[in-house]
């Protein structure tokens, strides 16, 4: 049975129902660990590594924890200090952190424009059998990346600029996100840019690997620098990116003022809509929502739900949690059990019966993996939602002698 409204804080709690596994534990274990009372071996403690083992980094006690507890920070940092200078053992730790999408951390832009999708599955089979579980299937990586097919669109001249974060999730595996949205924001008015790679920085966090965390946020504010002096709005598809824009940026770069600029206009897409008033059609019909831990937490998830309400998009929120997947927790052998249990608390049920003709509405790639392994069900991000109706209404508009909505006056 799921866990009453307000006590969605620990989704690994939600799955052990054990002390150790609530934010109270593990705080509570860090405490002992710098206390030096109980807990004698520091940060080289098993006990406490043990104690942040199923912290799935979601974030929500950062919002929903009395005294706004940053789990996720702590264990990054926790993490860090505990494999500092152990090299078998970082080397461990590196494996993990790539078990999920293979070369996706690191390079994997690149590898999705070289890799076809068989080809894809193969690289991530051979880095997923170090330790994943054998019930996951991994992901693939697309035929085209979204990069690469982005060099064929053509860019509208004029327009209000606004910058695309290719994230390596949806480039390299779900590029239909991006390519919908591109569309949807040029019917809109915008004029789409899109920079350079965009490493992904939140495994490298989530891991404890900060000071490589670090190296690859320099270059991203490097990359971002222009855009956001400029102060055109630096939008993203995938909450864990975004979040970490506007979250961990100016913290792990506190003298930068670069940083601090480019987390200040950096947003989702529900976001940049929200903000700019844009007028949108109608889609209708029904849905089954599920938003982002990273969103709820870091951002604004009610920004994907005023989205919704503008497109007569009837939905339901079956599980305000997080959906158990947590980037590459869920494939990893050990967590994947707990992971289903979080899952099946109320999220995958709800999608199993949800009528046949319904949406189901995401916003991350975890979130999509979960969802889509589970239940049989292929969801689409909202922007998918969004390049629907506006595609309707253009259809629409064409037969009629209409106009299809722009963005809102200034």
């Amino acid at each position: 049975m799921p866990p009453p409204d307000d006590a969605f804080m620990c989704p690994s709690f939600v799955a052990t129902r054990d002390e150790l596994d609530t934010t109270r534990g593990r705080a509570h274990a860090l405490f002992e660990m710098l206390h030096g009372g109980i807990i004698v071996d520091g940060w080289r403690s098993d006990a406490v590594l043990r104690a942040m083992d199923l912290c799935l980094g979601c974030k929500a006690c950062k919002t929903e924890c009395p005294v706004n507890v940053d789990m996720a920070t702590w264990k990054s940092e926790f993490l860090a200090q505990h494999y500092r200078g152990r090299l078998q053992a970082a080397q461990r730790l590196r494996d993990g952190a790539h078990r999920a999408v293979g070369p996706a951390g690191d390079g994997g832009a690149a590898a999705g424009e070289l890799l076809r999708a068989d080809a894809g599955a193969l690289a991530a089979a051979e880095v997923g059998g170090r330790g994943g579980a054998p019930e996951r299937p991994l992901p693939r990586f697309a035929t085209r990346s979204f990069r690469r097919w982005f060099r064929g669109f053509e860019v509208r001249a004029g327009g209000r600029p606004v910058v695309l974060l290719p994230d390596v999730f949806n480039d390299c595996f779900h590029p239909e996100s991006l390519q919908a949205a591109t569309r949807a924001l040029t019917k809109l008015g915008y004029r789409v840019i899109v920079p350079g790679r965009i490493p992904a920085v939140r495994p490298m966090l989530h891991y404890g690997m900060l000071d490589r965390a670090q190296k690859e946020l320099h270059r991203l504010v490097d990359t971002l620098r222009p855009y956001a002096r400029d102060a055109v709005p630096i939008v993203g598809l995938e909450p864990s990116t975004v979040s970490v824009l506007r979250d961990e940026l100016s913290e792990l770069l506190p003298t930068s003022q670069d940083a601090v600029r480019v987390a200040n206009h950096a947003m989702l897409l529900s976001e940049l809509l929200v903000r700019d008033d844009v007028e949108l059609p109608s889609l209708g019909g029904r849905a089954v929502f599920h938003a982002h831990c990273h969103t709820k937490a870091a951002l604004d998830a009610d920004a994907a739900r005023e989205v919704l309400r503008r497109l007569d998009v009837e939905f339901d929120e079956p599980w305000q949690g997080c959906c158990g997947m947590a980037g590459s927790f869920g494939f990893e052998a050990e967590h994947y059990g707990v992971s289903q249990t979080i899952a099946e608390q109320a999220l995958l049920p709800a999608v199993r019966e949800a009528a046949p003709d319904a949406l189901v509405i995401v916003q991350g790639f975890s979130c999509h993996t979960q969802i889509a392994d589970g239940s049989g069900r292929q969801p689409i991000h909202l922007a998918q939602a969004l390049e629907r109706a506006l595609s309707r209404q253009a259809a629409t508009a064409g037969t009629a002698g209409g106009k299809v909505p722009r963005l809102a006056a200034s």
